[in-house]
């Protein structure tokens, strides 16, 4: 190989090297020692680091309150932003030197009256920290004593950023030193309002300063090292009337014996920072696997569509449905499902677009700091408020999501559902649903949110357990709540009267030992003109609900038959079955939460610098979606096979034609796909086709019921 090739091979492959290192500012030290800092329990750190954020909360509000509060950070800073520029112009740094070593508070010159007390006790910063324990080292007689001083030692790197902390800590006789767990640099520049805290420190004459130091002293104990003594006060100097009394030889021997200022023991510090290049540590990519699976679920999904719909377009009556439907039934249903499909394209690729765009333009940092605006300017509160404007963010999110998709409902509602018979609604009735969802789903939503984050809160690492424990309690209060409570506000529910149908439906309950208590039929056709029916309860409480809609269009008969296949779900406890697989689901969802919810990398790919907990678990769940979309898979194969179950439970208690003949009409006037593709029924269908339960029906016997209905 030539020179001149040789040359341009290792051009080339320093400037790969080059796009690999990132350009960082560190600072030198002259000390050829390590000293061991403190190690800190996971839950003491977050009880310390709560109190401490409470601490830092006046002084947030005193800034905010002060016009001036951004020039005087500025200026505080003791970093002239020109001659910043002009540095790294003429050191052509590619990036911003470490924000932490940039933003620096040291208490005001003047007393302010409206200051908060502690502002006079807390030094924030890497340098004003470094200035502090300095000048306490240099004067210790003269100069305050620092109690405590906080290091976001997991978000600070290098360490050469912050290790001389830990040797000017170990110089003085009662300065602890309390390394804080990666995360808590987002969580105290928010406490603050700033871009970034790497270090606090705190005098001694406070009494929020002394709490927490009696706090953390117990969690902590003072650096200590064999190779720098202690620096400790000097004898006090005698007074003037003390000096009058004592002999000239005393007074001698007294101002010989305390130098005017303490010697250090060591080269007295000096920090410099260097510029340097460091490699680039690639996190894991949250954002980019979050919007690269939704677009693989998004193709997926429509190329099942469009599978499907190709099937929907098909004019020729397949032949297992000749002797069932007419053609004209079949092509209403085709009809029907071409308007559901091409709805549903046009409306996922919406959904698709919305998400996509507002995780890259990074919109829910924005609506979040858009929350805690309204809440400080609404009340007062700051950021450790977080539970408060997690429900404000809960609730701006909610409506925009309703407003956004609500041409969606109105068309879904008043066009497709209106040409093809079904819609009973009118646009009163439509948007008085829409009211009463909002205020209940408020009700209710609000205080069930606050519970969530609380427990999370006061539970410590181990809360998946109390979360999920809570969630089981809100899902059974629910259930038996909203039959009685809530559907009367939307639909109206009356007992069955007395007659035919009445007394078949309690003797075939009490045929299979179903403790039906009562009888119910709801006005379905108050909105649509589907059918259908249910049952609800615990233990010996059963209840059972009739939609009038079935009445008009099916014999007695044949609504016995589909109330069997209902029964036949409660008898092989496919319920209580599908219950507890869900509450399996709950518990692993939590815990793997447990476990990314202080994981302050995903909350920063998603543009976050706090790490609230509502935040965590909508970010954790746009991870776990690959995991939802293989559950949700499963989920619909136990259910078709459950189905089938149900149906041969209703064949043995001898409704066999009276099951066919009503899941006929069933799918006639649901105008129910006749046709569908195999492999998207697969995906999306929770119940098997019309004609996979026929032939199943009509399949020789298995086993099902042991009781045989007498005619």
């Amino acid at each position: 190989m030539s020179k001149r090739a040789a040359s341009h091979s290792g051009g080339i492959r320093s400037e790969a090297a080059a796009k690999n290192r990132r350009v960082v500012f560190k600072n030198v030290l002259d000390t050829p020692f390590n000293i061991q800092w403190p190690e800190v329990k996971g839950n003491d750190c977050t009880v310390v680091l709560d109190m401490l954020c409470e601490m830092l909360a006046p002084i947030r509000e005193y800034r905010s309150r002060d016009g001036s509060a951004n020039n005087k950070e500025e200026s505080d800073t003791g970093v002239n932003k020109k001659s910043k520029k002009r540095k790294r112009s003429d050191s052509n740094a590619n990036e911003k030197p470490n924000t932490s070593l940039a933003t620096s508070i040291e208490p005001p010159s003047t007393n302010d009256p409206g200051a908060p007390p502690i502002l006079a006790h807390t030094f924030i910063g890497i340098n004003s920290v470094t200035r502090l324990l300095e000048k306490s080292i240099q004067a210790i007689s003269d100069h305050p004593m620092p109690a405590i001083v906080f290091v976001c030692k997991g978000d600070l790197s290098p360490a050469h950023l912050y290790n001389h902390l830990a040797t000017m800590a170990a110089l003085l006789p009662s300065t602890l030193l309390f390394p804080l767990p990666k995360g808590a640099e987002a969580k105290l520049s928010t406490a603050l309002g700033l871009r970034a805290v790497g270090a606090i420190g705190f005098k001694a004459g406070n009494r929020e300063v002394d709490d927490i130091v009696m706090v953390s002293s117990r969690m902590v104990d003072p650096v200590t090292t064999s190779w720098l003594p202690k620096i400790t006060p000097p004898p006090r100097q005698p007074t003037s009337d003390e000096q009058k009394t004592s002999t000239s030889m005393e007074m001698k021997k007294t101002a010989t014996s305390v130098p005017a200022t303490t010697p250090l023991p060591y080269e007295q510090t000096k920090i410099k920072s260097v510029q340097t290049t460091a490699p680039i540590v690639n996190t894991f990519p949250y954002k980019e696997f979050v919007l690269g699976f939704s677009l693989v679920v998004f193709t997926w999904e429509q190329y099942l569509l469009f599978r499907h719909y190709r099937c929907l377009r098909a004019k020729k009556l397949p032949k297992a449905l000749n002797d069932i439907v007419t053609n004209e039934e079949f092509m209403k249903a085709q009809a029907y499902g071409r308007d559901k499909a091409k709805f549903g394209f046009v409306h996922a690729t919406w959904d698709t677009l919305q998400n996509t765009l507002t995780l890259w333009f990074n919109v829910l940092p924005v609506v979040w700091d858009f929350a805690g605006q309204l809440m400080f300017k609404a009340a007062g509160y700051g950021p450790e408020y977080e539970i408060t404007q997690s429900i404000i963010f809960f609730v701006i999110t909610t409506l925009a999501s309703s407003i956004l998709s609500l041409p969606f409902s109105l068309y879904s509602t008043f066009v497709i559902e209106e040409r093809h018979g079904f819609n009973k609604q009118t646009l009163s009735l439509f948007f008085s649903d829409l009211l009463k969802g909002y205020l209940i789903g408020g009700a209710i939503g609000m205080p069930f949110l606050a519970a969530f984050l609380k427990i999370i809160k006061v539970s410590g690492p181990n809360f998946y357990f109390y979360v999920w424990a809570f969630m089981v309690a809100f899902q059974l209060v629910m259930i038996s709540i909203y039959p009685t409570l809530i559907q009367p506000l939307f639909n109206k529910v009356e007992p069955l009267p007395d007659g035919e149908l009445r007394t078949m439906i309690e003797a075939l309950a009490s045929r299979i030992s179903f403790p039906l208590t009562k009888l119910f039929v709801i006005d379905g056709s108050k909105r649509s003109s589907h059918s259908n029916a249910y049952f609800y309860g615990f233990f010996k409480n059963k209840r059972i609900v009739l939609f009038d809609t079935l009445l008009e269009h099916s014999d007695n008969e044949e609504i016995c038959a589909v109330l069997a296949h209902e029964l036949g779900h409660w008898s092989h406890s496919h319920t209580l079955q599908m219950m507890a697989f869900a509450q399996v689901q709950l518990f692993t969802t939590f815990y793997l939460f447990s476990r990314f919810i202080n994981n302050a990398d995903m909350y920063a790919s998603f543009g976050f610098s706090v790490m609230p907990t509502m935040i965590g678990f909508i970010l954790f769940q746009s991870l776990y979606s690959p995991v939802d979309s293989l559950m949700g898979f499963i989920t619909n194969m136990i259910s078709r096979h459950y189905e089938f179950q149900a149906d041969a439970f209703a064949r043995g208690l001898g409704y066999s034609t009276s099951l066919i003949s009503g899941l006929i009409k069933l799918q006639k006037k649901n105008l129910g796909t006749m046709n569908p593709d195999w492999l998207y029924s697969m995906y999306h269908r929770s119940h098997p086709e019309l004609v996979e339960r026929l032939n199943a029906i009509n399949a020789p016997s298995t086993g099902g019921a042991k009781t045989e209905k007498t005619e």
